[in-house]
């Protein structure tokens, strides 16, 4: 079923209001507002949660609790462009040359520069967790199983995943999407249309999912990793933790994996990781890499940076 969302520019909505600095001023953990610059800023009482990061050729976008929209051309210094609202993103991606952010109330905000956003609002309430743009379709997974999918964003078909477990995050490399949730929940699909369940070999929730150097990597709670090099034959790794692991990226040759209470592990084969000093015990939700740098966010507005996967600041 096709539905046509609807969209609202999103200075027009009742969610505009003060651009959010984040790193704008104050300690690397403070959050603060400005009017129009990050020149005069004021520390908040409180600091939004960041759920998701993700990169573009020009930059990074976190997204976050109170419909947190903020961006970076260098990955430490973020400005909000998104107003506090309501409720949550938890999802954020870019392909086609436009950003796609999701969350909660079926509620998307789209961009072509990260700066001026548009609100889609979707046929339905479910909270979407997960995003991902691949070989020209969008794919959003999340609550109850719910799959949609899109080749022009706004015309979007809710597809049938054959499962009613909370999808939490979704990947696409290797010429196909792999989706992760509840119960140890792995769907993959070529198309985004027709999806097949993988068996994990776990009943832990799968939270996140990520690809690089040949291998899919999911994990979850209780400290699970999950690596496979075909999406459909996984095997367990040992975190060495039994924390639970948020979010999984790739990039400068290294596996970096997040999770909770500030616990950041690092791979450079998928198989045996060490564990790294955040410098935080906040929760890590979130994490990306340009190819320079990598770039991790949590609760708190807690964002850390690495040129290396592995001393972090």
């Amino acid at each position: 079923m096709a539905i046509r969302t609807r969209i609202v520019p999103l200075a027009s909505s009742v969610c505009a209001g003060l651009a959010l600095a984040i790193g704008g001023c104050g300690d690397a953990d403070s959050v603060s507002v400005c009017v129009g610059t990050t020149g005069n800023c004021s520390v908040l009482d409180a600091a939004p949660h960041l759920y998701a990061v993700a990169r573009a050729s020009d930059g990074f976008v976190t997204v976050g609790e109170d419909y947190t929209l903020a961006r970076s051309d260098d990955g430490e210094a973020f400005v909000r462009e998104g107003a506090a609202c309501c409720g949550a993103l938890q999802a954020v991606t870019y392909g086609d040359d436009r950003w796609l952010a999701a969350g909660t109330d079926g509620v998307v905000y789209t961009s072509s520069d990260s700066e001026s956003w548009f609100v889609h609002f979707l046929p339905t309430e479910r909270t979407m967790r997960g995003a991902i743009h691949g070989d020209g379709i969008w794919i959003l997974v999340g609550e109850d199983g719910r799959i949609l999918r899109a080749t022009e964003v706004g015309d979007w078909v809710v597809e049938d995943g054959g499962t009613l477990a909370d999808l939490e995050d979704v990947v696409y490399a290797e010429g196909r999407f792999v989706a992760v949730g509840q119960g140890g929940t792995i769907l993959t699909s070529g198309d985004g249309r027709d999806w097949t369940a993988a068996p994990s070999g776990v009943g832990v929730d799968l939270l996140g999912v990520g690809w690089g150097n040949g291998l899919f990597l999911a994990v979850g709670r209780s400290g699970t990793i999950l690596t496979s090099p075909d999406a459909e034959t996984w095997s367990p790794r040992s975190s060495g933790t039994g924390t639970a692991l948020n979010d999984a990226g790739h990039g400068l040759g290294v596996f970096v994996v997040v999770g909770d209470g500030g616990l950041l592990l690092s791979s450079f084969d998928g198989a045996s990781f060490m564990r790294r000093d955040a410098r935080t015990g906040a929760d890590l939700e979130g994490v990306s890499d340009d190819g320079f740098r990598f770039v991790v966010v949590g609760s708190g507005a807690v964002i850390r940076n690495s040129d290396d996967g592995l001393e972090w600041d």
